[in-house]
Parts: structure tokens; sequence; C-alpha cells
């Protein structure tokens, strides 16, 4: 357990979102992101259908599955004081904002759509509006994590982030399913 009580959950969703972005990226394992950290218990920051919201743990894992765990070795989300600094800029900015499907679109759509359509799509983001992985690459550039340095935030798929934060020595992966490693080219 990282000091900081920090991780990373990617996976799916069960709603109708992750099943459209699944299918746009060929991917059987992973639509989806949240942070984990603890306050007085664990929550879950998390942009998904209702926009970004903070769940009990125990909720978010009745809605997602987890595939893989990322956890913070160094930097600031690995110690609870640069943690507890990011979560409440992260939940300042970010908490009750919308959940951009454009942008989420345009990146899960990426594989099967012309890359002129998915670049106009992508373009066309919300400022007041962000997706999963959108939000957490924003936290993590805030952080300053070299691994994420040159990530356009609207338009980095949740796949790009797992194997960026994969292969860096700044995290540790706990692959709860062995088959999201091989799809995504580290296992």
């Amino acid at each position: 357990m990282s000091a900081s009580g920090f991780y990373f959950y990617f996976g799916t969703s069960s709603g109708w979102i992750s099943a459209i972005i699944r299918w746009f990226s060929r991917s059987g394992y992973l639509s989806h992101m949240a942070g984990r950290f603890t306050g007085l218990t664990p929550l879950v920051l998390s942009a998904e259908g209702e926009g970004v919201e903070l769940f009990t743990e125990a909720k978010y894992f009745k809605l997602n599955n987890v595939n893989a765990i990322v956890q913070p070795v160094s930097g600031p989300l690995a110690d609870w004081a640069g943690c507890a600094k990011l979560m409440a800029w992260a939940i300042e900015e970010f908490l009750g904002q919308g959940y951009d499907y454009l942008a989420a679109g345009a990146v899960g759509a990426e594989n099967r759509i012309n890359d002129s359509i998915a670049e106009w799509l992508a373009a066309h983001e919300s400022k007041e509006r962000v997706h999963c992985t959108e939000l957490w690459v924003k936290v993590l550039q805030k952080a300053e994590y070299a691994c994420v340095a040159d990530f356009a935030p609207a338009t980095t798929d949740t796949r790009e982030l797992l194997q960026a934060l994969a292969r860096s020595a700044e995290f540790n992966i706990e692959w709860i399913h062995p088959g999201l490693a091989k799809e995504i080219g580290i296992g």
C-alpha cells in the first residue's frame, strides 16, 4: 500500500458508455479509470456518465470492474501531504463538471473511424466537461510526472495512460486480469 493510500483503478464499468468505448477501442478489459485516495474513508474520484463525482469505494466497486491497480511509488501522489494537496486541487477543479461524451467518444473511436473525424471531435472538447482519462492526465501533469508531460489530456486514451504508467519507474502495477497486460502490450 502506498504511504498516501492513493491508487489508480483501471477497468470497465457496467454502463453503456463503457460498452461503446470498449467496442470502439477493441478492448475487452479497459474503458475506464479512476483515482482512489484516503480522506476520512477511502474515496474514489471518477468521471463517469453523470460527470465528475466522489464515490465510496464500495459504491465504486458495485458499478465498475477493476482489471489493474496502479500505485505511485514516488512523486507527490506517493506521500500523504502531496496526495492531499493534489486531491484538494482536483476536487476543487473538477468535482461537479459534466462528462465529456464528445471527447471520450473521439478518443475511443480513433481505432474505428477516420483520423480527421476523430481529430475534429477531440478539437471540440468542452472546458466544462472532462472524461475519465483527461481528468487524471491533468492531475498527473499538475504533479509533474514526467511520463505524461507531453500528453494532450483531452485526446489521451485510457490505454495510452496505462501503458505510460506501466513503463514508468514511478508506478507499480498489480494486474488483476492478466489479459489486460497482454492486450496493451505490456505482459
